[in-house]
């Protein structure tokens, strides 16, 4: 770490983001000739020339929640991550030393510590906070949008890709990019799903059911919206007599298989492709790793 511990003197540090975005300065280092050139963000189409530029669209949650204790204490919590659960988070609290869990704290229940200052926590609706600044930046943000890239979408993140602030409207139009979304599955995540539509022509005990989570106005979409176990389980709300295999996330495996269990479905029948079910809901008879066996 003494590595990467250096000097900043903070006259150096803007507090307030450049206008436009991509007049921000670039510093180019050339590894077949280890120069160094000074250049500006809206240079960096000429710079990449036909590469590809993968971004992630996910926009910034309103993560730092200002709190007051009942005791008249202020209490920062700052939202790491979404887990498992409506309105469960992963969150850094500070102070953490006096918090216990179980205790109210606005819109937040603290419900267990995890070390080094995290918590397991829920919280009461959305997030409503402030941007996640760094701690370098102590000016607020004369507009919090500043905290967003241009091309940002669905919210996910609970820091904003720094280098992706840089970007306008014009940088990207001279370049070619995709976007990496998370935690949405719209029309256009779906994968190849040509190939399941041609077997489903080809066989006919071959059923093809694409699901998304959230369809986007553009889409026009008129099939399946909602989680892929519950619209098994509309289709198939007795699993008694049925085998099922899963692949995808081992969080996906995890929340569908409680769910089948309910609805009759044996141990010794749910079956799913290099995964592991979680160790809450594993037992020592049951390995779930490959379709057509059972412990």
């Amino acid at each position: 770490m003494a590595e990467l511990d250096y000097e900043l003197p903070s006259e150096l540090i803007a507090q307030q983001p450049i206008e436009p975005r991509d007049a921000s300065r670039l510093l180019v280092y050339r590894r077949d000739s280890a120069t160094i050139e000074h250049a500006t963000f809206s240079d960096l189409p000429g710079l990449l020339g036909d590469e590809l530029v993968v971004v992630n669209d996910s926009r910034v949650v309103p993560a730092r929640l200002r709190l007051r204790r009942a005791s008249g204490g202020a209490v920062e919590l700052l939202l790491l991550e979404a887990v498992a659960g409506e309105g469960m988070w992963e969150a850094l609290a500070r102070p953490t030393r006096r918090l216990r869990a179980g205790e109210r704290v606005g819109p937040v229940e603290l419900l267990e510590p995890l070390g080094d200052g995290r918590w397991l926590i829920h919280l009461d609706g959305e997030p409503n906070g402030d941007a996640p600044l760094p701690p370098y930046i102590q000016e607020p943000l004369r507009d919090p949008e500043r905290y967003q890239t241009v091309y940002a979408r669905e919210s996910g993140s609970a820091a904003a890709p720094t280098a992706g602030l840089h970007f306008t409207a014009d940088t990207l139009a001279g370049l070619e990019f995709a976007r990496v979304t998370r935690d949405r599955a719209q029309l256009r995540d779906l994968y190849l799903p040509e190939l399941p539509r041609q077997w489903e022509r080809e066989h006919a005990n071959f059923r093809f059911i694409p699901v998304l989570s959230e369809a986007a106005p553009e889409d026009q979409w008129t099939g399946r919206i909602g989680l892929v176990h519950e619209a098994i389980l509309a289709d198939f709300p007795d699993l008694s007599s049925h085998q099922v295999y899963a692949c995808g996330s081992a969080g996906m495996v995890e929340a569908a298989y409680p769910a089948f269990q309910a609805h009759g479905l044996r141990q010794d029948d749910c079956f799913s492709d290099a995964f592991r079910l979680a160790p809450k809901i594993r037992t020592d008879a049951v390995e779930l790793a490959k379709l057509g066996g059972s412990a």
